[in-house]
């Protein structure tokens, strides 16, 4: 048993933890702006109200940033110690049995895991449950004209029992015989045309009373939840996962005309409320609400020049079952490869690694899972959450994906992880004189400007990439003189469509049956050092052509792997000498090919830069890496002319007619009537000389 003797020396609890953390800026009577205890792990720059210390119950630091977790931790465990040491005789002192000590350790043990486990869960949660504000007010059951704003305050009195008492006011307008007036029953409140304040609290008061505190407070209606820390868009993630998976009844959120928005839930049972306690800092949330008697804003009250108001309305209750907060927190990011050995989990550079089952536990333990049955569970939350991440969160596909972002998804009814983002560079208004110099001596001469047609590949791929929205693209074909810049072209195309390139010559000409590689890649390059002229080759490379340019879904076939159908985003450019040998490395160009291809002529002019070391080189690629956000901004704004538009490829197909002319004579039919042609040509020759021979004769 816990024996205490009479305590003569209590403290300032405010003194003990400025004692602790440094000076506090005490914004209300036990809650205060401090400095973080892990402000050194923050990756961004620290405000001076993102850390905030509560007094009131169990005394807590809460901060904005995520990395200080560990640090805040500490720091609060050894300020409820600092606060339960200040509050005795220090002589006295606490006397604990064995058995009364080991209950309190694990009890501390259970609050500190399930504090972690919902740290670790914010993320997950603000990215599962996004509701933003917007959605909030279209998702209302209930219809909230703006015309109506200034009587919304009625909509938030009528969720009490019309025999309620409920308080309404101002901040002071409590403790004195005068303020009796501001506790009325929900039913005579109605009948006011106004109401004298801008707050009011989620609980109902014993009648005749002046006194708006914890002790005079009959009944919980309501848990009313906000946040000082997250923003309107990011809380109403924290409402929806309540809502949603919890299964609490939200009956209204209140925008406070201020920077945070309040959700009104219906109060939950004392076993989901202990846990709504310890979770609900963790994720952002001010505590200072699990207070009785805490007053919270009201709509339809001016503040600032602006309403309070009522953003969304639930007037019945749905009757459901909450659960149990702990229970249906979202799964970790861990995620199981079906092998039946190799997980995967995120490192500290922004990749993902292998794991295996011992590393999985230990992640899950680390992540405030505990190794020990819960109830009548017959597994350990460890084992659970295992099983769990088994069944719902397996993976047929871990990789990088063309064109996605890195995350678990689900692709043509299949679960994959995207282990890596393409580098998309953001646009930038500048300069870009020198990549505008190289595209105009590479495709403008005299006779033909043949940069509309790359600048509008350019504008409709990137735009496709950019956004997400997967739209068809032709291949852009280059053909020209050697060392001319054709492969500099597809240097930057790789950087435009986010620093990843393969070659998919092997594949595209049957030569392979396996082409997974490629899937990582946005940018798919083949050059003509080791292609083949051979028309079945040509043919083949064709089809493939028609397949990458314009299907949403490939078959990705890895060694030793089933095939599966996954979508990356691809753009597919060729580059070749413009020779007729090398010419021949292009697919014949039939009808069902053609208008899938861009065929472009390289003039060879002076580079822009120097470039006959490899420092001039380096240099040369430097300011055109430099400048390529400025012609992204270029391209953003870039009109392609009307002329030009294509309605599925965004700009329409080119073919340089120099180009198409010595093509269409390579062509395998061409070379046939020519080598015919030739062929009557001698003959007729022949018979000629023949004819004119026996003419001579018959003369003779």
């Amino acid at each position: 048993m816990i024996s205490i003797e009479q305590d003569t020396t209590k403290v300032n609890p405010k003194e003990i933890a400025e004692a602790q953390l440094g000076p506090i800026d005490w914004f209300e009577e036990l809650k205060g702006y401090c400095t973080c205890p892990g402000e050194d792990t923050h990756s961004g720059k620290t405000g001076d109200t993102d850390c905030i210390v509560y007094l009131d119950g169990a005394a807590n630091i809460s901060c904005f940033h995520q990395s200080c977790f560990e640090e805040r931790m500490t720091a609060g465990k050894a300020l409820r110690q600092a606060l339960a040491a200040g509050n005795v005789d220090s002589d006295a002192g606490i006397k604990v049995d064995s058995k009364e000590q080991k209950a309190r350790q694990q009890q501390e043990m259970r609050k500190h895991l399930l504090e972690l486990r919902a740290n670790r869960s914010l993320p997950l949660i603000l990215k599962n449950h996004k509701w933003i504000y917007a959605d909030i007010q279209k998702d209302s059951p209930t219809a909230l004209p703006e015309s109506e704003v200034e009587n919304s305050w009625k909509h938030v009195l009528a969720l009490f029992k019309p025999e309620d008492v409920v308080w309404i006011g101002n901040t002071f307008d409590s403790g004195k015989v005068e303020h009796q007036r501001n506790f009325r029953s929900a039913q005579e409140w109605l009948t006011e045309p106004t109401i004298p304040g801008q707050f009011t609290c989620p609980a109902t008061f014993k009648n005749s009373i002046h006194s708006r505190s914890n002790e005079n407070v009959l009944a919980r209606r309501f848990l009313v939840i906000e946040s000082d820390i997250l923003t309107k868009d990011q809380v109403g993630a924290i409402f929806k996962w309540l809502k949603d998976e919890v299964g609490l009844n939200l009956r209204a959120v209140v925008d406070t005309a201020g920077k945070s928005l309040h959700g009104w839930f219906d109060y939950p049972k004392k076993a989901i409320l202990e846990e709504l306690e310890i979770i609900l800092p963790q994720l952002g949330c001010d505590p200072g609400l699990f207070r009785a008697s805490q007053p919270c804003r009201i709509p339809g009250v001016m503040r600032n020049g602006k309403y309070q108001s009522l953003v969304y309305l639930q007037t019945e209750g749905k009757g459901r079952s909450p659960k149990q907060p702990s229970s249906v927190f979202p799964l970790p990011d861990l995620y199981y490869d079906g092998s039946g050995t190799t997980y995967w989990r995120a490192n500290d550079s922004g990749g993902w690694q292998k794991i295996n089952e011992r590393s999985l536990e230990l992640e899950l333990m680390a992540q405030g899972y505990g190794t020990k049955p819960q109830g009548t569970d017959p597994l350990t939350p460890v084992q659970r959450t295992k099983r769990d991440i088994q069944i719902k969160q397996d993976v047929v596909y871990a990789g990088p994906l063309a064109g996605c972002s890195q995350g678990f998804r689900e692709v043509a009814g299949q679960r994959i992880l995207v282990t890596q983002s393409p580098k998309i560079i953001e646009p930038k208004a500048g300069e870009w004189k020198t990549l505008r110099q190289l595209f105009e001596n590479l495709f403008k001469n005299d006779t033909v400007d043949q940069t509309p047609y790359l600048y509008g590949w350019f504008k409709s791929a990137y735009q496709s990439l950019r956004t997400g929205k997967h739209t068809p693209g032709q291949c852009l074909a280059v053909a020209g003189p050697p060392n001319a810049g054709k492969s500099l072209i597809q240097n930057i195309a790789t950087a435009i469509f986010g620093g990843r390139a393969a070659k998919p010559y092997q594949f595209m000409t049957g030569k392979t049956a396996f082409n997974a590689e490629l899937f990582g890649a946005e940018h798919l390059m083949i050059e003509d050092e080791s292609a083949s002229t051979d028309i079945r080759t040509r043919t083949t490379l064709g089809a493939f052509i028609k397949m990458i340019t314009v299907n949403r879904t490939q078959s990705c076939h890895g060694k030793n792997k089933q095939a599966l159908t996954l979508t990356p985003w691809w753009r597919l450019t060729i580059s070749v000498n413009e020779e007729p040998e090398h010419l021949m490395v292009l697919p014949p160009m039939d009808d069902s090919v053609k208008d899938k291809i861009i065929l472009l002529k390289a003039f060879r002019q002076p580079m822009p830069m120097p470039t006959e070391t490899s420092e001039e080189k380096a240099a040369f690629w430097a300011q055109l890496e430099s400048e390529l956000p400025a012609f992204l901004a270029f391209l953003e704004e870039y009109q392609i002319p009307n002329e030009l538009r294509d309605e599925r490829f965004g700009v329409k197909t080119f073919h340089n007619p120099e180009l198409l002319t010595a093509l269409s004579e390579l062509q395998p039919e061409i070379r046939l009537l020519n080598i015919i042609d030739s062929a009557l040509v001698s003959i007729r020759a022949d018979h000629e000389r023949k004819r004119q021979a026996e003419h001579v004769y018959r003369r003779g």
